[in-house]
């Protein structure tokens, strides 16, 4: 047998290489990321499938540590996973973030460690499968996102069939415990108008206890001029016919007319109509002020007329001193472009004298408005004042202009001052003192020019004393004052006030007059007169309506009249103020000079004419 030579190659050699091309042939082609550690750590293989999910090719990382290449795998701590490869121990490396180093590309991987042993069975390296799954973790992302918002929207069904299950309960518990406590005023009746329930906020508005509202229906509180009404409405409603807006005056157990207004419709059942659901809501306070402020415009605009009167100053009718000097004062403030404050008692006349003011100054062919501050409740007192811009406030739909725009160049008239809280008083002095105003909800301010008179029948120093009234204010109002006596301190006027006022009603009745008995005159002059002026043209058109004959006899004025006594004698409070009076005038308002005829100290006469309401300046001429 012949000998081998040595360059005939090895059968098993060959073999064997063409095993190893076969193996790097499968490893290149492989769908997943396939690279191949040295015992040193070092990449000694990097397939075609690492090359396109890293942008690497295989020369820039083959002799180079994982590290180097991809500095993130320190901090997922995969130099020890491959330590523990090498040492012959197969790992998986947790699903984590990773960032490329020149594409800068986030995303997830994964991965698994194995030891590859040669021939002899000894560890000679690692290879490492490495999965790029950025795509299946956005995929299980978004699964768990749809899954939360399934479990999301699956609640928020269960929490609505819930709440429509409750709703669509039809026993009588179930209306209390949804309607009890309601803020708006729930009642359900039965097809005969009854009764069946009604909440809380309906008894305590109305006053009645809810087993007698249950012997009670809905006609029963309805006001007779709206029954016919209600009763058809009620017929409509049994009929199918729903009323989303109703309003309805109701009567209150203690005779208060209560306005509501709301919805109302027919709940049915399996056999017909079952009952009648209203909802109200009670706006009785908001139509008070609607009507307030009407009757505050129509007062104003009937002032207005009457600055354009040119006998605006007839109309104070008194011949009376204290009269006389009244009118003088009143001339006197219009001629001056002071702030004018009107004290009196009620029905003293101090709207016609702001008229009066109004009428002699400069400004009368301006406009004169009038505001009531206690008939406007607050909260719409700045805003009628002041004005406001769309949205300041709920249900301030477009800007308004404030009666100080409306004045301008006139008269601002402020009746009832004295109600006026400490929050708005500063506004008005703010006004008063700057000449301008901010609306509501505005942050520019506008100008004024603006002439205030105000009145007022509380006793202001009071109001300073208790803390309701600002004494800024008080001073800054309290520029020029003109009292207007009451009719008790003016009775020589009566007789003139009584003529003056039987003509007016002539003239509106269409009746006249021949004169006044005298028991009937003696009946008006011995009357107390709480009510002053307004009183006694109340009691005149009193009169006018039981007169039957051609004169006006006692028995047609009203009861407290009748049976009049004479005239009291001065008390000694009424002496002390008569000679007050008469040592003022004789002194003409000087107090240093009226207190040492008295007999008594400045200070001692500045108390008393507190007290008895005396204005010194009156007698000043």
């Amino acid at each position: 047998m012949g000998e081998v030579s040595e360059s005939t190659p090895d059968p098993a050699e060959g073999r064997a290489r063409e095993a190893d091309a076969l193996n790097r042939q499968i490893l290149a082609s492989a769908t997943v990321g396939i690279a191949v550690y040295d015992r040193s750590l070092r990449y000694v293989h990097w397939n075609r499938c690492m090359e396109d999910w890293t942008g690497l090719r295989a020369d820039q990382v083959l002799g180079r540590h994982p590290l180097e290449v991809f500095p993130f795998l320190k901090e997922r701590g995969v130099d020890v996973l491959l330590q523990r490869a090498l040492a012959g121990e197969g790992v998986v490396v947790p699903d984590g973030p990773f960032t490329l180093p020149d594409s800068g590309r986030k995303g997830w991987s994964s991965a698994r460690f194995d030891p590859l042993r040669g021939a002899g069975g000894g560890v000679v390296g690692v290879i490492g499968i490495i999965q790029d799954i950025t795509e299946r973790k956005a995929a299980e992302l978004a699964l768990r996102e749809s899954e939360e918002a399934l479990r999301e929207a699956r609640s928020g069904l269960e929490r609505r069939v819930e709440e429509r299950t409750a709703e669509l309960s039809e026993s009588e518990a179930r209306y209390r415990d949804l309607f009890e406590n309601a803020s708006d005023l729930v009642a359900i009746l039965g097809e005969d108008g009854r009764f069946l329930f009604a909440n809380r906020s309906m008894r305590e508005v109305l006053g009645y206890t809810e087993e007698e509202l249950r012997r009670m229906g809905i006609r029963d509180l309805v006001s007779p001029e709206e029954l016919a009404e209600a009763e058809e409405r009620f017929r409509l409603l049994l009929a199918g016919e729903e009323f989303l807006h109703v309003q309805r005056v109701l009567r209150a157990k203690d005779g208060r007319r209560v306005v509501v207004e709301g919805s109302a419709s027919c709940r049915r059942g399996g056999d017909g109509p079952v009952s009648i659901r209203a909802i109200f809501r009670d706006v009785t306070r908001e139509r008070e002020m609607e009507a307030a402020l009407r009757r505050s415009e129509m007062r104003r605009m009937q002032l207005e007329e009457q600055t354009r009167s040119p006998d605006v100053f007839e109309k104070m009718v008194g011949k009376s001193g204290v009269m006389e000097e009244v009118q003088r004062r009143l001339r006197l403030a219009g001629r001056s472009d002071v702030t004018v404050l009107l004290t009196g008692e009620s029905g003293t006349g101090k709207e016609l004298a702001a008229a009066a003011v109004h009428a002699v100054s400069d400004r009368r062919d301006k406009p004169f408005v009038a505001v009531n501050c206690a008939a406007i409740p607050e909260t719409l007192l700045e805003s009628e004042l002041f004005g406001h811009v769309k949205g300041a406030f709920t249900g301030a739909l477009r800007d308004k202009a404030g009666l100080f725009d409306v004045a301008q160049g006139g008269t601002l008239f402020l009746d009832e001052v004295g109600d006026m809280s400490p929050v708005l008083q500063v506004k008005i002095l703010r006004a008063l003192q700057e000449r301008e105003i901010r609306r509501v909800g505005d942050e520019r301010v506008t100008k004024i020019d603006v002439k205030v008179v105000a009145a007022t029948n509380r006793n202001l120093l009071e109001l300073l004393a208790q803390g309701k009234m600002r004494e800024d204010f008080y001073y800054r109002i309290r520029v020029f004052e003109v009292r207007l006596p009451p009719l008790r301190e003016r009775r020589e006027d009566i007789p003139l006030l009584v003529a003056h006022f039987i003509g007016e009603l002539e003239r509106v009745r269409g009746k006249k007059v021949e004169g006044v008995e005298p028991a009937a005159l003696e009946g008006l002059m011995n009357h107390p007169w709480p009510g002053n002026v307004r009183e006694l043209r109340n009691a005149l058109e009193h009169a006018f309506v039981t007169l039957s004959g051609p004169r006006l006899r006692l028995s047609d004025l009203p009861p407290e009249f009748v049976g009049a006594r004479p005239r009291r004698p001065p008390s000694s409070e009424e002496q002390e103020r008569e000679r007050i009076v008469a040592v003022l005038k004789a002194s003409k308002g000087n107090r240093v000079k009226a207190s040492a005829k008295l007999g008594i100290s400045r200070v001692t006469l500045w108390k008393r004419l507190q007290k008895l309401g005396i204005d010194p300046q009156v007698f000043k001429k």
